[in-house]
């Protein structure tokens, strides 16, 4: 198969089956979106197949009309072979929504197709009937393929909103017939057609085109409800059948049909017939109670009618002795059949224990054989026994299923073709049709003869032209076939022109080569009959016209033309019109004539006879300049001498060259090939110059602008100081114009220093006076330059010296600034610690702290030109020192003091001479200790000795400890001096009260926290120095 795998959301399948139900083969066919099925078709043993596609790609060929979609549902057009395989597909749609729903083929093949759009483009083709989307929703659309996929053309029809459900081609494929619905109510019914106004909600609607897409008559359908027409056929003469269903319960049926009455469901079913002149012949409702439906209409055998549809209702469906005559669940699928006249002959239901015929019906036939198919949610009472698939497969499964019609009846038949009428059976018959010589039955042949008749009506011959009487020169007669034929019937033409020459067009164009008068005869034929028209035409001799002339070139100074006329046949029997081609005319035989400008013309003539028929005859003339000429000059500024100097290259000797100064026109100001004219104010002055040749003259006119020229100036400071760059601002004066070159030069030296603009900068590496030269040039070349002076100022040198030094000590800082021929004026200082000064000689600073400092020094000249310097120095910090005491700086005179040097230095010097750190002394006086740094920097510390005479042993004999902090305690005076001093005292009875090695006047005459009685006491104490005393203390309370 074609495709054997399911593509994706939902794919179309496509089956063939042998006329047993056998499958034969099947494929899927669909890409990765959705496809829908709408209708399909076998005919020159291919398959042609239309429906709606969601997918993107993979519904296409190569070299189709369209290989891609255009929109988010487009319609899809393929053709396989009857082996399964795709000859070729492709899609049809534009940027919305598209669907095609019924598809038919002309005997050529050409594939038509009809359905609905809401897209506005990519539809119809140029000079279609209908070529743009009406109103805001669906049109029909109706198109043409040819059997390659490529499109012919293609139409909208119809308003929103408007679906064409189905497209027939009659017999000979002459016409086109389609049907759907619509609730527009504009752009559908044609002038005098059935039903020219809206019925109601929706109506069907009908309308027939030829194959080149032109419309040839439309109309409505329907009543007040909703109606719909979903199926057509054509028969073999060309009545046409419609089906549909309908909710409208008037403006439907004719009387004396099958049902006239609607059945009383919601909707019926309905059959409509019309002739070939689009008058309706018959219409029947088919429906009961509830819900008909009529989908497809089709011819069957012996001019009968088939209809296939779906119905829930219980009546008015079957006929007895056929398939099923009672409804069994829900929805049934039905079919009827009906003879040319509206006779039901049988009817049946078909249906499972389930609905039936949702979407995909199909119905055709073969001799009396019925197929049908449509989809079904039942699972029993449809299928038998059979090898394909005979049980329901599940959710909802296709059916097809085949009838046969029982025939009961022979008949005689007799087939008769006739022009105009044929008498039968005792009176003349002038319709085509079938006839026979008793009564017949309703569906029941059982006549003995049956006649069929084909009545060929007459055509009349008629036809017009544009001009019967028309001149040998260009004729061409333009035939109009007026002719009134039967388009269901073959129709030829055939044109004599009277000269034995002769056309089988239907509305021929022709040229006669002589002149002449000529009987034109029209013959219109069909297969029995034919009809012929006549004119006379008349075709008038024209005349010949020609002329010369004396000279087609010629200069314009002095230019004549004189023409001859050679016309012809006869002259004197002519009219003549000139052209001369500059809006000049006249009508002399032979005239002349002068140009007043060069250039190449066309002179035309025309010659008119007595009849009205007319030639002509054209030249090219040549009016041409006499010579170039021209002359140049050089300049254009104003207060300079402007020089004229002639240049041209005449064709001959020149006599003489005068000019025009003060444009007067006269020549009389000057002469000469070289003259030098000085303007005396700027503007624009108009030149003439004019050249004598001995053979012409020549004359020329320029306009010479005189310009302003610019005053050149600039900017320029006074002085400027050494090597400073400074900007210089252009100032020059011009009007009227503008400056596009600037060139500066800095040392009036005729060289080229800077050309960049108005605003230049420079400087200058020596002093003295400096020369600046500006030349400038506008835009129309005038140029001008200007010198100045500026004096250049000597800039100092700054310049000192300075060395590192401790902090806190002073920064001695020398001057050595200097300066060539000025003089320094200020001195400004900047030390870096913030602190600065205005000081011309040399001088001291102090800094406080350690660090590294920028001094800056800024020297200004009497010309306020500046130098500048910076120099470093280095602070040092400051060594630091403390002393440390081993005891007081007052001692006695049996003690001596350890002192020692502390702090951040590197060596020391003690007043004593003594480098060390720690020293010990007991000479009363002052010592001091100088300490240095590695960078030199110092401190020093110093401290006073004091020597006091050694004290006695003194001790308290009495205390008094009541708490009133006086004579408390135990006290040996100068305590300081005896310390360390150790204790004990006992009671009479050598106990021990109290014990201190380090005693410091804190017994109070307590032992163990209580209080000692009033008593004498004894203590032994023992001082630094060793000695030892001993005594009585009287404790008093």
């Amino acid at each position: 198969a074609y495709q054997s795998v399911f593509s994706g959301n939902l794919d179309i399948f496509i089956l063939k089956a042998d006329t047993s139900g056998k499958r034969i083969w099947a494929t899927y066919y669909g890409n990765d979106s959705s496809e829908e099925y709408s209708s399909i078709l076998f005919k020159n043993n291919k398959i042609y197949l239309c429906g709606n596609t969601r997918s993107i790609s993979g519904m296409s060929t190569i070299l189709t009309h369209q290989v891609t979609n255009n929109g988010k549902y487009d319609v899809f057009l393929a053709k396989f072979d009857t082996s399964g395989m795709r000859i070729w597909g492709t899609y049809y749609g534009g940027s919305s929504e598209d669907n095609c729903l019924s598809i038919d083929i002309d005997q050529h093949f050409n594939i038509y197709i009809t359905g609905s759009t809401s897209s506005i483009d990519n539809i119809a083709t140029l000079g279609a009937y209908q070529s743009n989307l009406s109103g805001n929703g669906r049109n029909g659309f109706l198109c043409k393929f040819n059997d390659s996929g490529k499109l012919i053309w293609g139409s909208y029809f119809g308003q929103a909103t408007t679906y064409l459900r189905y497209i027939t081609l009659n017999n000979n494929h002459s016409k086109i017939v389609v049907c759907g619905q619509t609730n527009s109510i504009y752009n559908i019914a044609s002038t005098g057609c059935y039903q020219s106004v809206f019925g109601g909600w929706e109506d069907a609607v009908i309308a027939e085109f030829d194959t080149s897409g032109k419309i040839k008559w439309s109309t409505y359908y329907g009543g007040t409800g909703i109606d719909a027409a979903n199926s057509v056929f054509v028969d073999s003469n060309n009545f046409i059948y419609v089906a549909g269903s309908t909710s409208s319960s008037t403006a439907i049926s004719s009387k004396g049909v099958h049902q006239d009455k609607h059945g009383g469901g919601f909707v019926d079913g309905f059959i409509v017939k019309f002739d070939t002149n689009e008058k309706r012949i018959w219409c029947t409702y088919i429906g009961g109670a509830g819900k008909d439906y009529i989908y497809r209409i089709s011819q069957y055998i012996n001019n009968k009618l088939l209809i296939l549809g779906t119905t829930s209702s219980e009546n008015n469906i079957s006929s007895s002795k056929t398939h099923q005559k009672f409804k069994n669940k829900n929805t049934d699928m039905f079919i009827n059949c009906f003879d040319s006249d509206c006779n039901r002959c049988w009817g049946t239901y078909y249906g499972g224990n389930k609905s039936e015929g949702d979407l995909s019906w199909g119905m055709t036939t073969l001799d009396t054989s019925i197929f049908i198919t449509f989809r079904t949610g039942s699972d029993s009472f449809l299928c038998t026994s059979h090898p394909t698939q005979p049980l329901y497969g599940g959710s909802v499964d296709a059916v097809i299923a085949k009838f046969i019609e029982i025939q009961d009846s022979i008949f005689d038949t007799i087939i008769v073709s006739a022009c105009d009428s044929f008498y039968f059976n005792n009176k003349y018959l002038t319709q085509s049709g079938t006839y026979f010589d008793t009564i017949k039955l309703p569906c029941n042949c059982d006549s003995i003869i049956v006649l069929l008749l084909t009545i060929c009506p007459k055509p009349s011959a008629q036809f017009n032209v544009n001009d019967t009487i028309q001149c040998l020169n260009n004729n061409l007669f333009q035939f109009i076939n007026n002719s009134k034929i039967d388009s269901n019937f073959s129709t030829s033409y055939l044109w004599n022109f009277g000269n034995n020459d002769s056309s089988a067009l239907e509305n021929p164009a022709y040229h006669y080569k002589t002149a002449d008068t000529f009987n034109v005869e029209l013959i219109v034929a069909n297969a029995f009959c034919q009809d012929t028209a006549y004119k006379k035409l008349y075709v008038m001799p024209s005349p010949v016209a020609v002329f010369t002339v004396s000279d087609t070139a010629q200069f314009l100074n002095g230019n004549s033309f004189s023409f001859t006329n050679l016309s012809g046949p006869t002259i004197d029997s002519l009219s003549f019109y000139w052209d001369f081609g500059d809006n000049s005319y006249d009508t002399i035989k032979n005239p002349s004539h002068s140009y007043s400008d060069t250039g190449k013309y066309t002179a035309k003539l025309t010659v008119t006879s007595r009849n009205g028929c007319n030639d002509s005859f054209s030249k090219p003339i040549y009016v041409l300049k006499a010579f170039n000429v021209d002359f140049l000059f050089d300049s254009l500024c104003f207060g300079d001498s402007t020089v004229l100097y002639f240049s041209a290259n005449p064709p001959d000797s020149i006599i003489s060259i005068l000019w025009d100064l003060d444009n007067d026109s006269l020549f009389n100001d000057a002469s000469g090939s070289l003259i030098k004219i000085k303007f005396q104010a700027t503007g624009n002055y108009r030149i003439g110059m004019k050249v004598n040749t001995t053979k012409s003259f020549s004359t020329v006119y320029k306009v010479i602008p005189i310009y302003q020229s610019p005053i050149a100036d600039f900017f320029l400071p006074d002085f400027i100081c050494q090597n400073q760059l400074f900007s210089i601002q252009d100032k020059t004066i011009l009007f009227g114009d503008s400056i596009i070159r600037y060139y500066w030069d800095f040392n009036n030296d005729n060289i080229v220093d800077d050309s960049t603009g108005s605003k230049v900068s420079t400087q200058y590496s020596s002093g003295g006076n400096k020369f600046i030269r500006l030349s400038v040039i506008s835009s129309q070349g005038c140029f001008d330059s200007v010198v100045k002076t500026t004096y250049v100022s000597f800039k100092p040198t700054a310049d000192f010296d300075v060395i590192n030094r401790c902090a806190n000590d002073t920064a001695w800082i020398i001057n050595k600034s200097s300066i060539i021929n000025d003089s320094i004026k200020m001195l400004f200082w900047n030390y870096g610690d913030g602190k600065d000064a205005i000081i011309k000689i040399d001088h001291g600073h102090l800094y406080t702290s350690a660090g590294i400092y920028s001094i800056q020094l800024i020297a200004s000249s009497n010309y306020f030109c500046k130098d500048t310097i910076t120099k470093s120095i280095e602070i040092y910090p400051q060594p630091s020192v403390f002393l440390s005491f081993s005891d007081s700086t007052t001692i006695y005179s049996d003690q001596y003091l350890t002192v020692t040097a502390f702090g951040n230095f590197t060596s020391n010097l003690w007043s004593t001479g003594d480098t060390v750190k720690t020293i010990t002394v007991n000479t009363k006086g002052y010592y001091k200790i100088t300490v240095f740094s590695a960078n030199g920097c110092k401190d020093t510390a110093s401290f006073y000795l004091n020597i006091l005479e050694n004290p006695e042993f003194k001790i308290t004999d009495v205390i008094t400890p009541n708490g009133d902090n006086i004579n408390d305690y135990l006290k040996i005076f100068n305590l300081d001096y005896f310390k360390p001093v150790s204790i004990r005292i006992f009671n009479r009875y050598g106990d021990l009260l109290f014990a201190s090695d380090n005693y410091n006047n804190n017994w109070d005459a307590t032992y163990k926290g209580n209080n000692l009685p009033e008593n004498a006491y004894f203590y032994l104490i023992k001082t630094k120095q060793g000695n030892i005393f001993k005594g009585t203390i009287n404790v008093v309370r």
